[in-house]
């Protein structure tokens, strides 16, 4: 808890032991509520159920016009007269946005037939908060292929909630929804659609050539979305970098440099090493980390927004400025 109050951290010198054990025992007393806390935190998440349910219930009648006006209107049911507030920003995504983990600009267009990702939650004075997210077609029905991908997903969710139970492993909650996940993608015949970077098994097979990943999901996430496309075949996971390591991205990759050097006990050199990403992000973790970047316009971001970088290709399908940059 140091470094929160200037004035508490005065008032008790430092001890790492007692540091370390007080941080300890406040996490597992989180683990356990009372009666009390229960009803704070059915409370909050009753309110902010409320509030989703005046958005499904507006958007068919009046539309919003911005992704704003669903994050600044609906999301506040009681106001600071009834104690209660908006617990954190409200994340409105539509259209392509969605699919941009924490979108909170919410000032593009709402339009019919897209989908509202919205993510909020209402806080009480007790600080206790709700966090609700869901996916809201914004003209009051699904279309078919949007109700099919939704209930796939809820499906899943489904699952992972059955999963949890005393006793049962940690991850088990997890396996269990990507389990419907990758069946549900099976049956629609995508799974197989995805396909291995080009030239990754040549990269595999050139004398000393490591491959990992650097990125802000958490391990496990990472290795299914790879798998569910078979691109996890030459992936080393332990030299990586992923989200529980730093929310920094530059940071990541020096961890990523880091784990390799230990592991392999090679004396790498930043030269040595080459990140390949699809974003301007990307591009400046690497700068950030001193190491060559090969930009690839693939996605959204053209081969202008991606200056900076080493090298720019619009795919990976030519092998020369992976070899180049390697060799």
């Amino acid at each position: 808890m140091r470094g929160e109050d200037t004035l508490v951290d005065a008032l008790v010198p430092p001890s790492g032991p007692a540091d370390a054990e007080l941080l300890a025992f406040l996490s597992e007393s989180r683990l356990v509520k009372d009666a009390w806390e229960i009803e704070q935190l059915r409370a909050v998440v009753g309110h902010t159920v409320a509030g989703f349910h005046d958005v499904v219930g507006e958007l068919p009648r009046h539309p919003p016009r911005t992704r704003g006006a669903v994050g600044g209107g609906h999301l506040q049911p009681a106001g600071p007269a009834g104690g209660l507030r908006p617990g954190f920003e409200t994340i409105a995504a539509a259209g392509a946005h969605a699919c941009v983990l924490h979108w909170m600009h919410n000032d593009g267009p709402v339009r019919e037939g897209e989908l509202l990702l919205l993510d909020a939650g209402v806080e009480a004075d007790s600080f206790y908060t709700g966090d609700v997210t869901r996916t809201l077609p914004v003209g009051g029905r699904f279309t078919d292929v949007q109700r099919r991908v939704y209930d796939l997903v809820f499906a899943a969710q489904s699952a992972g909630i059955a999963a949890l139970r005393p006793g049962a492993p940690y991850g088990a909650f997890h396996d269990a929804a990507t389990r419907v996940i990758a069946e549900g993608l099976d049956a629609w015949g995508l799974r197989p659609g995805g396909a291995a970077i080009p030239h990754e098994s040549d990269l595999a097979d050139m004398n000393g050539i490591v491959q990992s990943v650097v990125t802000g999901d958490i391990r496990p996430v990472a290795e299914v979305k790879l798998q569910v496309f078979g691109l996890d075949t030459h992936i080393r996971f332990p030299y990586g970098g992923c989200g529980e390591d730093h929310d920094d991205r530059a940071e990541l990759v020096r961890t990523a440099i880091a784990r390799t050097r230990a592991v392999t006990g090679a004396d790498i050199v930043l030269t040595d090493v080459l990140l390949v990403g699809d974003t301007p992000a990307d591009v400046a973790a690497g700068r950030a980390a001193d190491v060559p970047v090969l930009a690839v316009a693939t996605g959204r971001t053209s081969a202008a927004e991606l200056a900076g970088a080493t090298a720019t290709v619009r795919d990976l399908q030519d092998a020369p400025p992976l070899r180049d940059l390697l060799c």
